[in-house]
């Protein structure tokens, strides 16, 4: 079946602005498996759990905003609210990363964006990314991590 992924953005003075995409599952990216639906272990579709979990620092409430994956591609997205500048969160998270055995490549950052590039652990040659950005809004800050590889891992 489909897979769908339901968006919620919060509104002050305003209804909240709800988004719903659905995307059929392509066999030919997914190998016919989808976040309902896991393969058994071993089985097709391996390679796409590169993302470790990552927890935020504490008080901060990270919210899911986004996700996608098939075929040499995973990625997740989430906001959060909080006065820490980019450059403080990306060293939080590299901490993290680096703990799940991400090696990094590179990184960078200035006011208003920080990233990092990583060698990402397993099997194939894949790389991750992540980027934390001063997103819209009061004290938000967006965050991105994504992790990528050859087809044929």
């Amino acid at each position: 079946g489909p897979t769908f992924n339901v968006t919620v953005w919060t509104r002050t003075g305003s209804p909240n602005d709800v988004r719903v995409n659905s995307e059929p599952l392509d066999p030919r990216q997914s190998g016919g498996y989808g976040p309902c639906n896991q393969p058994p272990p071993g089985g097709p579709g391996r390679g796409m759990d590169r993302l470790p979990t990552l927890r935020a620092p504490d008080g901060i409430v990270l919210q899911q905003s986004g996700g996608s994956g098939g075929g040499n591609r995973q990625a997740s997205e989430a906001t959060a609210t909080t006065t820490r500048t980019p450059r403080e969160l990306e060293a939080h998270f590299a901490q993290q990363l680096a703990t799940a055995g991400w090696s990094k490549i590179g990184s960078g950052a200035d006011d208003s964006l920080a990233w990092s590039t990583w060698k990402v652990p397993g099997e194939g040659a894949w790389q991750g990314m992540l980027v934390i950005y001063e997103a819209p809004g009061k004290d938000r800050r967006g965050l991105l991590l994504r992790a990528e590889g050859q087809f044929g891992f």
